[in-house]
């Protein structure tokens, strides 16, 4: 259904929508990482200094952050988390790194984590480190003064503590922070909470996830542990994968899970990889969708993916149910055929219902129906934010100056005084619009003017889309994005179209997030077809985990991605808890991949010039003989 976006469910296609959360995230909800004491309930403050003393470094961290700092380009993303974990490394080495990058000229964020990390190698290592940070106490620029005074304050040196309580007996803000910095050291729990020492936690963080460890362990780990215990996650991660890398006897095995599966995600891999096929199941009855939700997704992926050609009898079916969003859906896509459909839409339109008038609008702009264009431009003024983006996407779709006019207006007002929740809408319309030349024309006009989240939105678009375009500012502001948002899911599926070298740095350097499925599927989705290693751990989690038809998927992904010689090794090598018949089923999957060369392969390992016997062989045997006949 096209409805604002809300929940997410990660068996949906996701070129068509950018979830927020929902099943994914309430099925890693009860992993313990997920339920911290710091973390009071949803919306609730982050108790900091309970979520502080989780982290933890050691030897390993100095050799981590200095070889990042001598990749990462002054303002990369990582580079200010590598800095401070350079001091929290406790390293001599690192002393001089730390004391010139907080010279004069680096970027104010850069010398300001630097001054922290002076800060984390203690009273006993700083040696003159602590002038620096005396001097920079009174640095011009506010930020790298107060990251200064905290460093001072968490040295433990009763010369520096004397400092900041100078400072503190002074006047102006500096002085102000200088006491709340130093009441907080004191009492962290009474005292009022600093912004300077919240800056300064949450960098801390940072550095223990990227190079030390939380609650003892690499954090990267456990997120992806977590994301590998999840069926639904690799069941979408998988789907997704075959639908973009075009694996090899895909159909067969997609049209086991279309048959027999559960989820929506099956209907869009299906509807994707073979349209007519799917087609001509719904006529003859050999499947049919099962209810409401399916009957909606399915024409909801028809009218995104324009496919309306392939399935002119599913849609004439659509019409028969009394299901209003499925039968205005396939009214707007069969208009062209016939206008007795103009009923259904003006009904929608003269409605009560705002989600049915805001998918009025949508259907209207994407069959361009331009008789429906008076009514779309009273709708830019529609109370509800749905609607009103619905218009004005439709009208822009259409060619019409005045949407495109709002739309620049909409822009070019402040965040704070626009209508809640219209801009973020009004990019989510737009992206369900794209390819749409006039939708794109638009964006390539305002684009370079915007900044922030409207900035990434556009770009993002375009990006997907295929418009050539640079990925600079995308890479600079995706990262400062909350990994919850739309614009920062849609971000990550830009920049993993067709990154460059930097952009697939900054995607392996982002994943996974923490809570963040729906990104976390976009980044493993870049890494892997990019042949990334750090998205490995989940597809093994599906060879080895999920059932029949998606292990052998899997399969085929990993053999794309990483060569057929990783499929063998694991093979080789199956967990300790995988059974015979796992053996035997990645077994068939080498087989149908390799063909016979895979199984001499596994017989000059395995040292057997038959091995019937052994459940790898036969599994290879089976799907070596078995892809023959497709």
């Amino acid at each position: 259904m096209i409805q604002p976006p809300k929940t997410f469910d990660p068996r949906l296609p996701w070129r068509a929508f950018a979830p927020v959360l929902g099943v994914v995230l309430l099925a890693l909800a009860a992993p313990a990482a997920a339920q911290r004491p710091e973390q009071r309930g949803a919306g609730a403050e982050i108790d900091w200094v309970a979520r502080d003393g989780r982290i933890g470094f050691d030897r390993s961290t100095e050799a981590s952050a200095r070889k990042d700092l001598t990749e990462l380009e002054p303002g990369d993303y990582g580079r200010s988390s590598a800095l401070l974990a350079l001091g929290a490394s406790g390293s001599f080495k690192g002393r001089a790194i730390l004391i010139e990058e907080t010279a004069l000229g680096g970027l104010p964020d850069e010398r300001a984590a630097a001054a922290l990390g002076l800060g984390e190698l203690g009273a006993a290592r700083v040696g003159e480190g602590i002038d620096v940070l005396l001097g920079l106490a009174t640095d011009a620029d506010a930020t790298v003064a107060e990251a200064a005074v905290v460093a001072l304050v968490r040295l433990g040196d009763p010369d520096a503590r004397a400092a900041v309580a100078e400072l503190a007996a002074g006047g102006g803000e500096l002085a102000e922070t200088a006491r709340q910095v130093l009441a907080h050291r004191v009492d962290p729990e009474g005292a009022a909470f600093p912004a300077a020492f919240k800056r300064f936690y949450r960098l801390r963080w940072e550095a223990g996830r990227n190079y030390g460890f939380i609650d003892g362990q690499l954090w990267s780990q456990t997120l992806l542990q977590e994301l590998g215990e999840s069926d639904l996650f690799l069941e979408a991660l998988t789907l997704r994968l075959v639908t973009e890398m075009g694996v090899e006897g895909a159909k067969d095995h997609v049209l086991e899970i279309l048959l027999d599966g559960q989820g929506l995600g099956r209907i869009g891999a299906a509807i994707k990889l073979m349209p007519a096929a799917v087609e001509l199941m719904i006529e003859t009855g050999v499947w049919r969708p099962r209810d409401q939700k399916e009957w909606s997704w399915l024409v909801t992926t028809v009218l995104h993916e324009e496919l309306q050609p392939f399935f002119p009898r599913s849609l004439a079916s659509a019409l028969q149910f009394e299901f209003p969003l499925v039968r205005l859906m396939a009214a707007g896509l069969l208009y062209d055929a016939d206008t007795r459909f103009e009923e259904i839409l003006i009904e929608a339109f003269d409605g009560e219902d705002a989600v049915l008038r805001a998918q009025a609008a949508f259907v209207a702009g994407a069959s361009e129906i331009i008789t429906f264009a008076p009514r779309l431009r009273e709708m830019l003024d529609d109370p509800n934010p749905w609607v009103a983006a619905n218009a004005m996407g439709a009208l822009i779709r259409m060619g019409s100056p005045q949407a495109a006019t709002r739309a620049v207006e909409l822009l070019a007002t402040a965040p704070e005084d626009r209508t809640p929740r219209l801009t973020s809408f009004f990019f989510e319309v737009l992206a369900r619009c794209a390819p749409d030349p006039e939708v794109l024309t638009f964006l390539e006009t305002i684009h370079r003017s915007l900044e922030g989240p409207d900035r990434v939105a556009a770009d993002s678009i375009l990006l997907i889309s295929r418009r050539s375009l640079s990925t600079d500012a995308l890479r600079r502001e995706l990262p400062l994005l909350n990994p919850l948002t739309v614009q920062a899911f849609r971000g990550a599926q830009a920049l993993g179209i067709s990154p460059n070298e930097q952009d697939l740095r900054l995607l392996a350097r982002l994943f996974p997030r923490e809570r963040a499925p729906d990104i976390n599927l976009e980044l493993a989705v870049a890494l892997t077809m990019q042949g990334h290693r750090a998205s490995e751990p989940l597809l093994r989690a599906s060879v080895w985990g999920l059932s029949f038809d998606y292990s052998v998927l899997a399969c085929g992904i990993v053999a794309r991605a990483y060569g057929l010689e990783t499929l063998i090794t694991w093979l080789l090598d199956p967990p300790t808890d995988a059974t015979d018949e796992d053996v035997r089923r990645v077994g068939y999957a080498v087989g149908g991949i390799g063909g016979e060369r895979a199984i001499e392969q596994l017989q000059r390992a395995l040292g057997t010039t038959s091995g019937a016997e052994l459940p790898a062989l036969q599994g290879a045997i089976l799907g070596a003989y078995g892809a023959r006949t497709r």
